[in-house]
């Protein structure tokens, strides 16, 4: 799947219920970090098969900071 932290491969898909979004646990490709996002924050990657040839990456930009001080 394509997040706004780069490629990943979904995991755990959380549902909290009627009134929250739902919640994808993905491992990053290039560093292997777990991060949780929102239904809103991620696309489905490519896919030929289904004419998915060029997933935009999501425009939500992550204020995070990984492995700074």
């Amino acid at each position: 799947m394509v997040t706004p932290l780069g490629p990943g491969l979904a995991h755990v898909l959380l549902d909290y219920g009627l009134e929250h979004n739902l919640m994808w646990v993905v491992f990053l490709d290039d560093t292997g970090e777990c991060w949780t996002f929102e239904n809103s924050d991620i696309r489905a990657d490519k896919n030929l098969t289904y004419g998915r040839d060029n997933p935009d990456k999501p425009t939500r930009k992550i204020d995070w900071k990984r492995g700074e001080s």
